[in-house]
């Protein structure tokens, strides 16, 4: 790859087949070296023959060591759309290139680029303050190992900035690559890795070019860090098929697909980097497993972070806020770990799982989202839990056709419902919520079997606290369901479910309602201070046992269209005052009225000493 055909020379160009300068009429040595700046009209082309360059030109100095390297500074060179306008082969030496401005490099074939300043197998050089434009790519690096590029200025080249190929271990930093566009319309970048390994990217400035900011193809245990990528035509950073690297503190916004994506790529760190406002995809994964993202800002985007048929990562401490979609959605996404993450404001939902399993969405806030806190579609087997999912429009939590799931320890009040389950969402288990002060139903579940419903507290709701519909074979355990503005809990044409142990007190119409519900059985509830305490309306063949219904207006009712409900040692109690009650009235009241007594009497005396 890579390699230089033999270059064309111009006046005064180092000859390295003869190793000798070739010096044509016209060319004045001496107004060179007086000048301390050099416009050449030639071509710089050194292969392991430094020594003999020093000795030859003033633009070159040093002695090839640590503390004295090579050094080739303040010259220009116009390439002439032929080869490399300086290129540096097998040295092994200390070089710096300083402060020279390079253009004009003609356009190679891949793997044979061309560039303003391209080194190839190479080692030890410093490339620092130097300016390259109009090249193929502005400064190239192939097969080079410990080299330092840093403060150079590779804008407007037609494919890259900066290039690294089969490159490892160098430094690349504090550079600008900007505007790197190709008028035929190809994917230009800012920076580009390709095979390349052990780099740090960290500092740089790649905007506005007609690809990705930075790219890392192949391309492992790399740091990309401190760069900003802003405003490209692609993805801020792209990387593909590239592992073990560390992606943090960079700055990836209003870029035109996504701010960072990785594709096919493991075992990267993607921390303390700010994406927002891009036009895709704050952070986007696909088919990339074994990630960690944390600690990111990825806000304003069309959704924050993504994850596409993409396992096994761990998604902490991100903030993704007001996005156009979700903040946080898994497509196709298995094992990942979803924690800690603030996901607020999004126009749809906070969190979304779609056709994604076995995944932990674990403590993190959801609030104020458009439509629902956290979703899951056509999701099954996931742990959700410890959640704070409050003030959204819709739904605290919504389960839609999906199965087998955990939803313990979280928190959704104050949306239109708290956890609600729709269509045929089956065997999952509801535990230790608090669904309060939702302006419609705490936990409704809807047209979905063999669930169970524990420990949940759900209070003050504007409707019921807990509803089942449609629904057959669920089991209610251990609730709490107070002071809801209709039923603590609901029955609507639901069968064989099994209600125990729950609190259904001071909600205003029923602590327990069922409705065209049959088979059923009700067991050592409470449902005090109610309007009803167990109310059936067409409902059939309920075995009611054992529970406690005190102070209700009326302890239990079926209407006439009920038939073989079973009413067995149920405790139904209207409270009446006790004697001692009665007692302590009565002599409250008689201390009352001889106080009224006494002041009458007082009264009169005082109106008929006036009179006298």
């Amino acid at each position: 790859m890579f390699l230089s055909p033999v270059l064309s020379q111009t006046s005064g160009e180092f000859d390295n087949i003869t190793n000798k300068k070739r010096v044509d009429e016209g060319y004045s040595e001496k107004n060179l070296k007086s000048s301390g700046y050099w416009n050449l009209e030639f071509k710089i082309h050194i292969d392991n023959n430094w020594s003999e360059t020093k000795a030859t030109y003033n633009w070159c100095s040093g002695s090839g060591t640590w503390s004295d390297p090579y050094v080739i500074e303040n010259v220009t060179v116009n390439g002439g759309n032929s080869g490399s306008p300086i290129l540096i082969e097998n040295s092994n030496v200390y070089f710096r290139i300083k402060n020279c401005t390079v253009y004009n490099s003609s356009s190679g074939i891949f793997p044979i680029y061309e560039g303003g300043i391209k080194v190839v197998n190479v080692t030890k050089g410093v490339i620092i303050n130097n300016i390259a434009f109009n090249n193929q790519i502005g400064i190239l690096l192939y097969n080079s190992e410990n080299n330092t590029l840093s403060g150079n200025k590779a804008n407007n080249n037609t494919d890259s900035g900066i290039l690294l190929a089969e490159s490892n271990n160098n430094l690349v930093w504090e550079n600008t690559a900007n505007y790197n566009i190709d008028s035929t319309g190809n994917s230009s970048f800012g920076i580009n890795l390709y095979l390349s390994n052990n780099n740090t990217i960290s500092g740089n400035t790649v905007e506005n070019n007609n690809g990705e900011g930075i790219i890392l193809e192949g391309s492992d245990r790399n740091t990309l860090s401190g760069n900003t990528a802003n405003n490209n035509n692609g993805r801020g950073i792209y990387l593909s098929i590239s592992d073990n690297n560390t992606i943090s503190g960079n700055i990836v916004n209003y870029n035109f697909k996504s701010g960072i994506y990785l594709y096919f790529s493991e075992n990267n760190s993607v921390s303390g980097n700010f994406a927002n406002q891009n036009n895709n995809n704050g952070i986007y994964l696909y088919y990339s497993e074994n990630n960690t993202l944390s600690g990111n800002f990825a806000n304003n985007n069309d959704y924050g972070i993504y994850l596409d048929n993409s396992d096994d990562n761990l998604v902490w401490g991100n903030i993704v806020n007001n996005n156009d979609e979700e903040g946080i959605r898994l497509y196709l996404s298995n094992k990942n770990n979803i924690s800690e993450n603030i996901a607020n404001h999004n126009i749809r939902f906070g969190i979304l799982l779609e056709e994604s399993n076995n995944n932990i969405v674990w403590g993190n806030t959801v609030n104020n989202n458009n439509m629902e806190g956290i979703r899951l579609y056509l999701s099954n087997k996931n742990n959700i839990s410890e959640n704070i999912a409050n003030h959204n429009i819709r739904f605290g939590i919504l389960l839609e056709e999906s199965n087998i799931n955990l939803v313990w320890g979280n928190t959704a009040n104050y949306n239109i419902g708290g956890i609600w389950l729709y269509d045929f969402s089956n065997k999952n288990t509801i535990s230790g919520n608090t669904v309060n002060n939702n302006n419609g139903v705490g936990i409704l579940l809807i047209f979905g079997n063999k669930n169970n419903f524990s420990e949940n507290i759900a209070n003050n709701n504007k409707r019921s606290g807990i509803i089942l519909e449609g629904s057959d074979n669920n089991t209610l355990s251990g609730n709490t369901a107070n002071n809801n503005e209709m039923s603590g809990m609901d029955l609507l044409s639901s069968d064989n479910n099994n209600l125990s142990g729950n609190k259904a007190n001071n909600n205003k119409e029923s602590g327990i309602y069922l409705y065209y519900s049959e088979n059923n059985t009700l067991s050592g509830n409470f449902a005090n201070n109610n309007y009803y305490g167990i109310n059936l309306a067409a409902s059939n063949f309920n075995n009611i046992t054992e529970n406690t219904l005190f102070d209700n207006n009326i302890c239990y009712s079926e209407d006439e269209t009920s038939i073989g409900n079973t009413f067995k040692n149920n405790i139904c109690v209207k409270v009446e005052p006790r004697e001692d009650d009665w007692i302590i009235s009565g002599v409250i009241g008689i201390i009352i009225a001889l106080i009224i007594l006494i002041g009458l009497s007082v009264l009169y005396w005082q109106f008929k000493r006036k009179v006298k």
